[in-house]
């Protein structure tokens, strides 16, 4: 990459950053990032699942279906890992979803400590 070309970025990125919206759209567009691929990957497995029938889906009849087995094997590859990632934040990092104000609450409560 021209040295030119890397010097326009540099100074469009500074420009966005110094301000509070091009921070606060930023910080929005990468948690947009973050949330996309679980989106597109329920839609998926929604779809397929419509595909495939519901009744189907839960029939153990149709079980060994092959198109039931990838509705299947999605929707584990999708759930398991957000079941998993889910009880470890709640077991070991219980203020990541309820934040620091809920911290200086409970130290408040003389029995809580």
């Amino acid at each position: 990459m021209p040295s030119s070309l890397k010097r326009l970025i540099k100074k469009k990125t500074d420009e966005i950053n110094a301000s509070r919206l091009g921070r606060g759209c930023k910080n929005f567009l990468t948690l947009i990032s973050l949330y996309l691929d679980i989106v597109k990957d329920c839609t998926i497995w929604f779809s397929l699942l419509n595909l495939a029938s519901i009744e189907a889906f839960f029939n153990p009849e149709f079980f060994t279906l092959f198109q039931i087995q990838v509705v299947w094997i999605l929707g584990a590859s999708i759930f398991v890992p957000l079941l998993f990632s889910a009880i470890q934040v709640a077991l070991y990092a219980p203020l990541a979803i309820c934040g620091q104000q809920i911290d200086k609450e409970c130290k408040q409560i003389p029995k809580w400590q």
